[in-house]
């Protein structure tokens, strides 16, 4: 009968057969055996105990806990995994990509940044779910956990508490339903849950790359919202700014001629520039020219706040506080401010 301390802690073999992906088990777990007794004999049982562990910490590697090698997904898959962050990056920045002003740059932009934060529930169950796709193996018969329907199920769980939830909450507050968003949500919920339910039956095994969107889309989108639309909006902002420099040197050199500012810019045309100058940035609507008695106003706006417009305004009197309602905010151009109204 063999000695107790020739077998290694029960715990740490649990341990293995949990973290380690199925189709290694067997193979691992006799190595470490084997091992652990040559190192029982060679060193005792302290320092072999000790050898176990910094062999399982070894064992805690990306290809002997979800077998990446077999789990391979179709270049279809793969090539929309690659396009389908680039469409949400692309989307959450489109009011500041060149391009004619439009107002539907917004609503995109205000789409994707919407996927990130109300995505985010979804994340959790869909990390369960690409756990127990990636630990599947081949030949493996699929029961109605390893075959992604209940986790597909979970996943989509926050969709049946925030509908319900938000429905009550329009009703109590006597809103009536903005109904486009509304049956676009009813909508994609209804294909998700006709693509669950063909999970229901399925046995064989096949990797099923949906989780790597629920989890990747709102990631990707929460952080584009998050690091890249303030920068890109600073960055066009200031792009804009410099766009005027030679329509202000034209309505100046009007004055100098004229005695007074111009009526509008259209006066401009011909004698002091050839083409009034345009935004060209698809979030932005064109310059807007005030004359004031002895001064004059050039500003432009644009949508890319959730509830807010941004107005860049240019005065020639050094007047710092251009919205006494609303916070100024500084650009890096003498004579410009912003600031964000409702």
């Amino acid at each position: 009968m063999e000695q107790p301390e020739k077998h290694p802690p029960a715990w740490a073999m649990r341990l293995l057969r949990i973290v380690v992906h199925p189709e290694f088990r067997e193979e691992l777990e006799g190595d470490l055996l084997e091992k652990y007794q040559g190192d029982l004999q060679n060193y005792g049982p302290e320092i072999a105990q000790k050898r176990l562990y910094a062999d399982l910490l070894s064992l805690i590697k990306p290809n002997l806990i979800f077998n990446i090698s077999v789990n391979t997904m179709k270049t279809r898959s793969w090539l929309l995994l690659l396009l389908v962050p680039m469409a949400v990056v692309a989307a959450s920045v489109a009011p500041f990509l060149p391009g004619p002003g439009n107002d539907l740059s917004h609503g995109i932009s205000q789409f994707a940044h919407a996927t990130g934060y109300i995505g985010l529930p979804f994340v959790p169950f869909g990390l369960l779910w690409l756990i127990v796709e990636m630990r599947n193996g081949h030949g493996q018969q699929l029961n109605r956990w390893t075959n992604g329907y209940y986790p597909a199920w979970l996943a989509l769980s926050p969709v049946f508490f925030f509908l319900p939830f938000q429905i009550t909450k329009t009703l109590l507050d006597g809103q009536t339903f903005n109904l486009p968003p509304f049956i676009m949500l009813i909508f994609v919920a209804s294909f998700c849950i006709y693509c669950i339910r063909k999970l229901k039956n399925k046995t064989r095994y096949q990797f099923n790359p949906a989780p790597l969107y629920i989890v990747l889309i709102p990631v990707v989108a929460l952080v584009s919202s998050r690091f890249l639309v303030e920068k890109a909006a600073e960055v066009t902002r200031e792009k804009a700014i410099a766009n005027t420099e030679p329509l202000i040197a034209a309505i100046e050199k009007y004055k100098m001629d004229n005695g007074e500012y111009p009526e509008n810019l259209a006066s401009l045309k011909g004698k002091y520039i050839q083409e009034i100058p345009q935004v060209n940035i698809m979030g932005m609507r064109p310059y807007q020219y005030e004359r004031w008695n002895s001064s004059f106003q050039l500003s432009f706006e644009r949508l890319w706040h959730w509830n807010a417009t941004e107005v860049v305004v240019y005065n020639n009197v050094g007047q710092k506080g251009i919205k006494s309602n609303y916070k100024n905010y500084t650009t890096a151009h003498s004579n410009w401010w912003y600031y964000l109204a409702d």
